[in-house]
This record gives C-alpha cells, sequence and structure tokens, in this order.
C-alpha cells in the first residue's frame, strides 16, 4: 500500500531496486511469484505461467536426433517407423506446428520467421499469450537426414484458417507435410442451447488414445467429476484382463482428488482411437460404466495425408493391446495379424 501514488528510481543502484535470487528455479513457479510481489508488476503472472507448456525434453529429444541423422539413411515410406506424425488441434497461428514439423521432419523449409511474415503479411504481430511467435526454433544441422512425414493442422475459425492456407500456399508447405483441416471437434450441437459456448466448459482431446487411462484422469481433472475413476476404468476395460503397464506407466499412475463440494464442470472428452480391437474395449468399457453420458465421446478414426483407400490395423490382444510401438507398420510383417 505504501506505494500507491508513489515514485521510486529505477536506476540498478537506487535503493528501490529488487534484487531476487532463486537457487535451484526448478519450474520457475516461485521465481515467478517472487518477482511479481518484489517489482510489483502484473507481467509476472503465475496463472499465465503455468498454462504456456514448456516442453523441454522434447526439443532436446529432437536435437539429438538431429544429430543421430548426418549422414543417415532412413526410410520414406508412410508405414515405416521413421515416419513423422504431428497433430495440432487449435492449430491457431501456426507457430507451434511450424516448429513441431522442423523439429520433426528435419527441414529448414519449416521456418519460424518465413512463417511469421507470411502469415502476418509483414505487419506487426500481436504477442500471443505464450509468446509462441517470438520462441526459438531447432536448429537443423548441417548433413542430417531429413524424414518424411505430416504435421496437421486442424484449426475451427474461419478467418484464421483463411490466413493459415495463404501463408501456407505461399510457401509451398503443402507439398512438404503441412495438412490443414477447417474442423472443430465436438460433441454436441452449438445450437441446441448448450452452455458449449460457455467459458466455463470443458473440452478435452486425447488424439490416440490408446486404452484410454490418460483420457480419463483428463476428464477427471477438468470436470471435477468422480465419475471418471481410473480405477474403476481399469478394472472394466478389457474385462479386467492383465496388461502391459505401458511405457509411461499411466495405468499405475495416480489421479486427480475431488474436493468435497467441488462443483463439477459441464464438458466433454474426446477419445481418438484407430485400431479396430482396442475401439472396441473403449466402447466396452465407457458403456458398462455409463461415461458417454458424462461427456466421454468415443471416435473410430485415423488422422492421416490420405483421402481414399483402406489400411489395416494389428488385431489387438491382452498381449499387446495398446502397445505403444504396434502400429500400421506391424502389418508388413504380421499380416496374418492384422484387420481392415
Amino acid at each position: 500500500m505504501k506505494r500507491v501514488n508513489s515514485t521510486s528510481g529505477s536506476r540498478s543502484d537506487d535503493e528501490d531496486y529488487f534484487l531476487g535470487i532463486s537457487v535451484g528455479c526448478n519450474k520457475g513457479h516461485d521465481a515467478i511469484r517472487t518477482a511479481r510481489m518484489g517489482m510489483f508488476t502484473p507481467d509476472f503472472d503465475a496463472n499465465q505461467w503455468g498454462r504456456c507448456p514448456n516442453p523441454s525434453w522434447l526439443t532436446s529429444y529432437y536435437r539429438e536426433e538431429s544429430v543421430k541423422r548426418v549422414n543417415s539413411t532412413s526410410g520414406s515410406r508412410s508405414d515405416d517407423e521413421d515416419y513423422f506424425l504431428g497433430i495440432s488441434v487449435g492449430c491457431n497461428k501456426g507457430h507451434d506446428a511450424i516448429r513441431t514439423a522442423r523439429m520433426g521432419m528435419f527441414t529448414p523449409e519449416f521456418d519460424a520467421n518465413q512463417w511469421g511474415k507470411a502469415f502476418h503479411k509483414n505487419a506487426t504481430i500481436t504477442r500471443g499469450g505464450c509468446k509462441q511467435e517470438f520462441s526459438s526454433q531447432a536448429t537443423i544441422n548441417a548433413g542430417s537426414q531429413s524424414r518424411t512425414g505430416e504435421m496437421h493442422c486442424i484449426e475451427p475459425m474461419p478467418s484464421t484458417f483463411h490466413q493459415l492456407q495463404a501463408a501456407s500456399e505461399q510457401l509451398g508447405l503443402h507439398a512438404k507435410g503441412l495438412l490443414l483441416t477447417h474442423a472443430a471437434i465436438a460433441g454436441i450441437s452449438f445450437n441446441d442451447g448448450s452452455r458449449s459456448d460457455d467459458e466455463d466448459y470443458f473440452l478435452g482431446i486425447s488424439v490416440g488414445c490408446n486404452k484410454g487411462h490418460d483420457a480419463i484422469r483428463t476428464a477427471r481433472m477438468g470436470m471435477f467429476t468422480p465419475a471418471f475413476d481410473a480405477n474403476q476404468w481399469g478394472n472394466a476395460f478389457g474385462n479386467n484382463m492383465t496388461f502391459d503397464d505401458g511405457a509411461c506407466k499411466q495405468e499405475s499412475s495416480s489421479q486427480a482428488t475431488i474436493n468435497v463440494g467441488s462443483q463439477p464442470r459441464t464438458g466433454e472428452m474426446h477419445c481418438i482411437e484407430p485400431m479396430p480391437s482396442t475401439f472396441r474395449e473403449l466402447q466396452a468399457a465407457s458403456e458398462q460404466l455409463g461415461l458417454h453420458a458424462k461427456g466421454l465421446l468415443l471416435t473410430h478414426a485415423a488422422i492421416a495425408g490420405i483421402s481414399e483407400g483402406t489400411i489395416r490395423f494389428p488385431k489387438a490382444t491382452s498381449e499387446n493391446m495398446g502397445q505403444e510401438n504396434v502400429g500400421i507398420h506391424s502389418c508388413n510383417e504380421y499380416t496374418e495379424k492384422c484387420e481392415d
């Protein structure tokens, strides 16, 4: 309160100068709150800081991959394990998608600086909430072998989608694997009087839903309802069959605690899974627990860069149901274990 309407020096040698130090800064949450208190500025916003992802592990992974690919050779078939698939749902201005495609396909054609100029038509760029427009992009090592793949950019807003199209056409990125889709994912009509336009409405999307463990935990957190229970789901999925614990141990990870008296939130959790046998188990578990009525929306679909034809998927068993490294490429070697 003392600083209301007061003036103070701004020089670094001023007694009023604030100096904060966080040794072992970790994820920065304490530092942001300390800076806000010490400098009395709303620019240091803890909520905004927590909402903006910082996937340093992903950047590190692709940096290491880029080094490995120097002077290497790799397959370019769409069913090859080396094929890259990226999906950005709610692509917005495309900045994250371009940076992801650059990392995943190791190609300089996806250039964040060129994209920014093309998308904004050389106008002043409006800073986004997470400052994606000004974040750095991956360095492509000289001699790195590029990877064939596709980067899906799904955007519902018509005006933004038109800008995405114009920028992609200007830079010729469709031919490089940038696939734009003008679509919205929803399980309800926006004209039926529902609360889909409410700021409090929850929308969750799991592309490649697998056995549903992440989707159930996300729905529980987002809608504050105990109906989405990870333990019940684990028992219902596969009719109590024993499965592999998964590469990231999702099946045995904890779930959010719902505080007594918490008001549930209306919403929907989309679970998109292409493998037929896995999808049937998702359906069975959802029906058993009555989760469709609670907002769990299952979709049997695959996102690909082709519009016609069919492709075979492995027929999952209790041994490989939801196994992360089992996919369409597996049918090249074990055709008898696959289905259309």
